[in-house]
């Protein structure tokens, strides 16, 4: 029932509530009065019952679309909260898990390789500290822009941490994930971040890790790698990528 006024919109659903009360009350003002023996032959009966009714109707319907409606919104609010970051509009990461496990177990069975971006902002303790929390929290939404911009609509991208983020790239081998990573870098380093009147400039540092499709190896495993990839970059002095090998720490 909910759906169908959902679907009707406010006015619509108003005019059908309001028809569909008037119908019910007059066959209720019908059925009391033969249980009560009342004389209906009089029109009268029937035009007082219709107008108290139209009367009254309209003002109860207007009140429970609007509630209806507000409880909808409510509704995908909450959904929308539970399921993406609020400043950046990335997933949050129980999410981005759960969808990375899925696109894990889709590209072992399709054979195709995948690859996970680790990303992390340089400095972003000295931003805080420069410019505010709110001048922290400003670089944090470009980037969440600059990323979505950035990226397939197959892609997963979801925020982690304070400034920590993390790409799921399906289908995607390592010399197309190098040049996205290439080119998000150059991106975010031509592109000041506007606060106030000040302009913040920052860097990335990326950590790059592929999965073979290999069954043996598991979406946490890649996850590591490309943490570790990523804490090879940052200890190198940042604002840089780094592929995954044996010598990356996990």
């Amino acid at each position: 029932m909910r759906n169908r006024i959902l679907k009707l919109g406010k006015t619509k659903a108003v005019i059908f509530i309001t028809f569909l009360f008037i119908i019910l009350a007059l066959t209720m003002d019908v059925l009391i009065a033969k249980i009560l023996n009342h004389d209906l032959k009089h029109a009268q009966h029937l035009i007082r019952a219709t107008l108290i009714t139209i009367t009254i109707t309209p003002i109860v319907s207007i009140y429970l679309v609007d509630l209806i409606f507000k409880l909808s919104t409510l509704e995908n609010d909450l959904q929308t909260f539970a399921t993406y970051d609020e400043l950046t509009g990335l997933l949050n990461r129980r999410v981005f898990y759960r969808a990375c496990e899925k696109s894990h177990n889709y590209s072992i069975r399709n054979k195709q390789d995948y690859c996970i971006l680790a990303i992390d902002i340089d400095g972003f303790k000295k931003i805080n500290e420069q410019y505010g929390l709110a001048g922290g929290d400003q670089v944090l939404s470009v980037f969440g822009k600059v990323s979505r911009d950035s990226v397939r609509d197959s892609d997963i991208i979801a925020r982690l941490g304070a400034e920590e983020f993390a790409f799921f790239l399906p289908n995607t081998n390592i010399e197309q994930a190098q040049v996205l990573a290439e080119r998000l870098c150059e991106k975010i380093r031509r592109k000041a971040v506007i606060f106030g009147t000040q302009y913040i400039k920052y860097t990335v540092s990326i950590g790059i890790a592929i999965n073979h499709h290999n069954k043996d190896i598991s979406l946490e495993k890649i996850l590591i790698r490309a943490d570790g990839a990523l804490r090879l970059a940052i200890d190198m002095g940042g604002n840089q990528i780094e592929i995954f090998s044996g010598n990356s720490s996990p």
